[in-house]
């Protein structure tokens, strides 16, 4: 542009020439000619071309220089010119600003009055360079979570092969004097990454660059520099030392967090302090005042046997922290017991309402009452009773109240009466004496069986102990006998003449060989009569003859022989039998006074019985039993019972007249009065036309067993005006077929 007046003024002339002389001064004049040279000195942004103008065209060069691009071929006016001035012939032009890595064409150029000229085109690539990396600004500035990175712009023709930060707390920091903290992404080449630094001091100023590197080597971004806020500071806590109710701890000091401690102490809970806990919010907290210092502490009015949470804690600008948890328990000790009060005494219990106060920090295993008649009774001193309250583990730690029943004490007695509780840890605590007075009471006492040889036939001593007089004296005592079981004081009594106060004996006579009685004891004193708590039972011995049956006979005839034997005649020497004989029944028990059938006595003394029945039911079992008396007793010696059947006989059965007649049947009836010893399984009627003969008609079974049957004889065939016979019939399995008596009727 700087020459186009000159142009404009030079052929301006020249047409005032050509007017004048008619001639035109470019004539025979033509473009430049220009030769394009390699491109020497080539770098990765940067590169020296050159150009030889071989003619001029007849024409000064009025500009000069080359053209440029990143495509072969280009379009010479639409691409940017970098001149080289003007005049002859070879120039040299510095191409920069160019791409590492990228392949370039290049043409020279020369202009004259004719016009622009173009050399030929050459190309060349630029060398590869270190990787072009931008840093990313930190956000948030957290010394334990400051994001950073950067972004790989270029690779400049070499792939990145690393990536990452370099920071340090001096400016612009590199890879051998800093921190490196690489990208850790499988990700590498051109694009965004991200760093996360977590072990930035709080309240540092860093400096940080991104850096890349490829085959060429490595290049830095820009610096950015960030302040690392102040943190809270950090202390960890001292194991705690402990007794019963008190304990010490404190903290050792790691790091204010770039802000002075302005306060530290310790606190303590049943519970875990979590982290964000506020510091006013927790009273069990003693303060050890400001500065960048470690500290112990004292814990004090601590429950027993608990467990306890502690934590240093440090405030400062930035904060309240609190520093790693430690765990203790305080020594357990006593539980605390309060014997509370009684109630409700009675002669033998009194009711106790007490309370664990506090369970000396270990959990309570067993609890209840201790009392004797001493006072400051315990569960290891002699005459003390304990009765436990204890059924399942406890959870509560304080104020746990029971309640007691003490029973079986002495009536009109001073009790010395202390709860008690033991927990896990083997400490038992005692409250205070409660003082009882049990009531008067009727006596305590019991009857005891009688040995073998306190039993005769007739007679029994028996005796009982009592273990209480109720608080008073025994004015009576006995025994209560009976022949049946709940013996009570309307039956009878035999009292002990000596008025015993502890052992009672009496003597029971004229009692019943082989007979079982009961007894209960009996004492009285001021307060009334008591039984005693159990009742006995005793069986006199049996003076009664013995015997045994050796055979039993059923002749044909049902008559019946029985042998028997007395084999003693009493337990005495001096017994003797007085009556003799045998019995039959139903049953194997059968005795004299139920017996069916009895034989006349069969004489005295010993030896056999030999007897004779008759007149026995047909097919009946019988139990024979031998029986004697002796002159000692009214009761009878029995043998063991045998059984026998006698003989089955045909059925009885009857016939009776009819009871109906008319045209549509006869009804006629008959009954089994006697089945002969064997069940009767048929039972029916036959009709006939004579007394002789009854075949005419057989109703079939009408009956079995005892008792009455009926039936219908149809009519049908037979002669109006004709008389008819019929009779009842009966089987079992002795006798096929039995016949009743005859009877008639004339058919209608």
């Amino acid at each position: 542009m700087k020459y186009l007046g000159a142009i404009i003024l030079f052929i301006s002339m020249l047409g005032c020439v050509k007017t004048m002389e008619r001639t035109n001064p470019l004539d025979g004049k033509t473009l430049p000619m220009i030769i394009t040279n390699n491109i020497s000195t080539i770098a990765s942004t940067s590169a020296i071309g050159s150009a030889t103008i071989t003619n001029n065209g007849g024409l000064p060069i009025s500009s000069k220089g080359l053209l440029w691009s990143t495509t072969a071929n280009f379009q010479v006016l639409t691409m940017p010119k970098i001149p080289n001035g003007y005049g002859d012939p070879t120039f040299t032009t510095s191409l920069t600003a160019l791409t590492p890595a990228t392949k370039y064409y290049v043409r020279a150029f020369a202009e004259n009055l004719v016009g622009i000229a173009y050399g030929n085109e050459v190309s060349f690539t630029t060398k590869s360079d270190t990787p072009y990396v931008v840093t990313t600004v930190p956000n948030p500035y957290l010394f334990n979570n400051t994001v950073t990175g950067g972004t790989v712009t270029a690779e400049n023709g070499s792939p990145v092969t690393l990536r990452g930060l370099v920071y340090g707390i001096a400016p612009y920091p590199t890879t051998e004097l800093s921190t490196v903290v690489n990208d850790t992404s499988k990700a590498m080449g051109q694009g965004a990454y991200t760093i996360k630094l977590t072990t930035l001091k709080p309240a540092t100023t860093y400096y940080a660059r991104a850096y890349a590197r490829n085959s060429i080597g490595r290049s830095y971004g820009n610096q950015v520099i960030f302040t690392t806020p102040a943190t809270t500071p950090t202390y960890t806590t001292l194991p705690a030392t402990y007794q019963i109710t008190t304990a010490s701890s404190g903290g050792t000091f790691v790091s204010n967090g770039g802000s002075a401690v302005t306060d530290k102490g310790i606190v303590w809970s049943t519970t875990p302090v979590t982290a964000g806990t506020i510091l006013t919010s927790l009273p069990n907290r003693v303060s050890k005042g400001g500065g960048d210092a470690s500290f112990t502490a004292d814990m004090t009015n601590l429950s027993p046997g608990t467990l306890y949470y502690v934590y240093a804690y440090a405030t400062n600008t930035a904060g309240t922290s609190y520093g790693s948890e430690e765990k203790f328990t305080t020594n357990a000790t006593l539980p605390t017991v309060s014997s509370g009060s009684s109630a409700n005494p009675s002669a033998s219990s009194v009711s106790m309402s007490s309370t664990i106060v506090d369970n000396g920090g270990a959990s309570i295993i067993d609890f209840g009452h201790v009392y004797a008649l001493t006072a400051n009774p315990t569960l290891t001193s002699s005459g003390s009773t304990k009765v436990s309250s204890y059924t399942s583990p406890i959870t509560e730690t304080k104020n746990i109240g029971f309640t007691n029943t003490l029973k079986n004490l002495k009536a009109n007695s001073r009790y010395y009466v202390r709860a008690y509780a033991t927990n896990s840890k083997s400490f038992t605590g005692y409250g205070n004496d409660v003082i009882v007075t049990t009531t008067g009471t009727t006596p305590i006492l019991t009857i005891i069986q009688p040995s073998a040889s306190q039993i005769t036939d007739v007679s029994a001593v028996v005796t009982g102990s009592i273990s209480d007089n109720g608080g008073s004296s025994i004015t009576s005592a006995g025994i209560y006998w009976s022949l049946s079981p709940g013996v009570t004081s309307l039956n009878t009594a035999v009292p002990d003449a000596t008025v015993p106060q502890t052992n009672i004996s009496s003597t029971i006579n004229g009692l019943t060989t082989n007979t079982t009685y009961y007894a209960k004891a009996y004492a009285k004193n001021s307060n009334g009569e008591a039984l005693s708590s159990n009742e006995i039972s005793f069986t006199t011995k049996d003076n009664t003859p013995q015997l045994s049956i050796s055979s039993i006979t059923v002749n044909a005839d049902n008559t019946v022989n029985v042998n028997a034997k007395v084999t003693s005649q009493g337990l005495y020497s001096n017994s003797l039998v007085d009556s003799k004989g045998i019995i039959l029944g139903s049953a194997a028990t059968v005795i004299y006074n139920n017996a069916s059938v009895k034989s006349p006595s069969q004489g005295t003394g010993s030896g056999d019985i030999v007897y004779l029945f008759s007149g026995l039911n047909p097919g009946t079992t019988y139990f024979a039993r031998a029986y004697a008396s002796n002159n000692k007793g009214v009761s009878y010696g029995y043998s063991s019972a045998l059984s026998f059947k006698t003989n089955a006989v045909a059925p009885t059965v009857v016939t009776y007249a009819p009871s109906n007649i008319s045209s549509s049947g006869i009804n006629v009836s008959g009954e089994v009065t006697n089945e002969g010893g064997d069940p009767v399984t048929d039972a029916g009627f036959v009709w006939g036309v004579s007394t002789t003969s009854f075949t005419l008609g057989n109703s079939g079974t009408k009956g079995s067993g005892l008792g009455t049957f009926s039936f219908t004889i149809p009519t049908t065939n037979f002669v109006k005006g004709t008389r008819y016979y019929y009779r009842a019939y009966a089987k079992n399995s002795k006798f096929p077929i039995v016949y009743g008596d005859i009877q008639s009727f004339i058919a209608p």
